[in-house]
């Protein structure tokens, strides 16, 4: 209920959804490789990963929504749009996200690590995220 709940809350527009699946058909190859990596082990932890998701006004490249937790992949473009970069993580973390960040060449050079930082991200958030208040 909390993982639809989240979802919910969020405002989609019709065009971020069709912009999403354009997204999702010229994924780059890292971005592609991490997603069927993280699809595969993910299951063991009880974790879903999303690829190119909407969190208006914005389409995050990966997220888990159970543990909040968005990953980006970041191409040579992104030299460039730092500034945009840091007002989307500020927004993001404005909404409780954490936001990893990784390099094509760290996921298809280290992808096994990039899987256990990922997921360890994302096991470490769900224990906060619902531990009990004191």
């Amino acid at each position: 209920m909390a993982d639809f709940a989240r979802f919910a809350e969020h405002h989609y527009d019709q065009r971020d959804i069709l912009r999403a699946k354009a997204l999702r058909k010229g994924a780059p190859l890292a971005e592609r490789l991490l997603w069927e990596a993280l699809r595969a082990t993910a299951k063991n932890e009880g974790l879903r990963f999303r690829r190119q998701h909407p969190i208006h006004p914005y389409i995050v490249d990966l997220v888990c929504l159970k543990a909040n937790l968005v990953i980006e992949i970041d191409g040579s473009s992104h030299d460039s749009r730092r500034l945009y970069d840091q007002q989307r993580d500020a927004y993001l973390k404005n909404l409780d996200y954490e936001v990893m960040r990784f390099t094509n060449e760290d996921v298809r050079q280290n992808l096994e690590n990039v899987v256990l930082m990922v997921l360890n991200c994302a096991v470490e958030r769900i224990g906060s995220l619902h531990a009990p208040l004191p």
